[in-house]
């Protein structure tokens, strides 16, 4: 069985790991979207991997798939905050009752 400081020591790591394997989709559309581009023109390529580039840098230009990008980066990094806040040995609960509700704010917004 876990002991506490084993399930937190999990639980940082999978908060911030998400936040940081989010990120390069986030902050580098442009390079990835470059590569999709060069593997689907590629002819030393098989064609099943061209057909997949191809599609994946059809949907990456798409305006919803962007957007749907920067909500997510957004509030992963929100919800990052609060997850570290939470396992803090000297967490206050005023802070991080705000921190929620901040979190909840955004949400509903």
């Amino acid at each position: 069985m876990w002991k506490n400081s084993q399930l937190s020591q999990s639980q940082k790591h999978v908060g911030s790991a998400a936040s940081i394997r989010f990120k390069p989709l986030r902050f580098q559309t442009g390079s990835i979207y470059d590569a999709l581009v060069e593997v689907s023109s590629e002819t030393a390529n098989d064609p099943k991997s061209r057909t997949e580039a191809a599609s994946l840098a059809r949907q990456n230009e798409e305006y919803p798939f962007l957007v749907s990008l920067l909500i997510w980066h957004d509030l992963l990094e929100k919800i990052n905050i609060v997850s570290k806040m939470l396992q803090t040995k000297d967490m206050q609960f005023d802070v991080a009752l705000q921190s929620l509700e901040n979190t909840t704010e955004f949400l509903k917004s």
